[in-house]
């Protein structure tokens, strides 16, 4: 049995970010600015001693709880690991620290990488906006140490999710993007099938009608977009 629960390890790496135990909801340290979400979720991974990992999200409210399902409408914020070449413990352990003892014992590695990179991580998003225009980018966007994951497999979801928070904060510029977006892809043939095409519009407008089910933003033009090139 550990000495130290969920919510009081989040406690702790609340505190070791600068953070306050009013900032903890749970097993999460948890910051709202600008309409955002920022949440450093803390998990008890179970291994022949527990250990501790923490992850960072940072997503626009106005879609939750409803979105959660489609894993949130936003971004999560990736470091560089521990992992030492040859070390097989190493890689089977990355991302993940010793579990504390008691409330002065995080660890240096633990207290190092929060220091090093969570800080970063809690402020990579700048705004809405930001948000908006990195779940457009075709890959991963680095700045400084930290990035966020955005993989070239969720591109048409996460071009939905950028209609969406353009859509209901109203941000034209940030649609008008998205527009040129779908303009130069929606073509594109991303099946994994050979002689089975399948375009980057018709994967989107399949999310799109995922979407629309859980949300009050239309997306009736991009649903028609199973059928119909862009602009016609």
């Amino acid at each position: 049995m550990t000495a130290v629960p969920l919510s009081g390890a989040a406690e702790m790496v609340a505190e070791s970010l600068g953070l306050s135990s009013e900032n903890v909801s749970g097993s999460a340290v948890v910051l709202r600015s600008e309409g955002m979400r920022v949440s450093v979720t803390i998990s008890r991974v179970k291994r022949e001693s527990p250990l501790l990992s923490w992850t960072v999200f940072i997503e626009d409210e106005d879609f939750l709880p409803e979105m959660q399902k489609y894993g949130g409408v936003g971004v999560e914020i990736w470091r560089p690991d521990r992992v030492q070449e040859g070390d097989l413990e190493s890689l089977h352990n990355r991302y993940l620290y010793p579990w504390p003892k008691n409330r002065a014992s995080l660890g240096s590695a633990l207290l190092e990488d929060l220091g090093e990179f969570g800080r970063p991580a809690l402020r990579f998003v700048r705004d809405k906006k930001d948000l908006g225009r990195l779940l457009m980018a075709v890959e991963d966007v680095h700045r400084g140490k930290v990035w966020a994951r955005l993989s070239s497999g969720d591109e048409p979801s996460r071009l939905v999710k950028a209609f969406l928070i353009a859509r209901k904060s109203r941000y034209k510029d940030v649609e008008r993007e998205a527009w040129a977006k779908l303009r130069e892809v929606g073509e594109r043939d991303i099946s994994w099938e050979p002689d089975t095409p399948f375009l980057f519009r018709q994967s989107l407008a399949d999310w799109a009608r995922q979407y629309a089910k859980k949300t009050d933003v239309p997306l009736e033009d991009l649903v028609r977009l199973k059928r119909h090139r862009v602009g016609t």
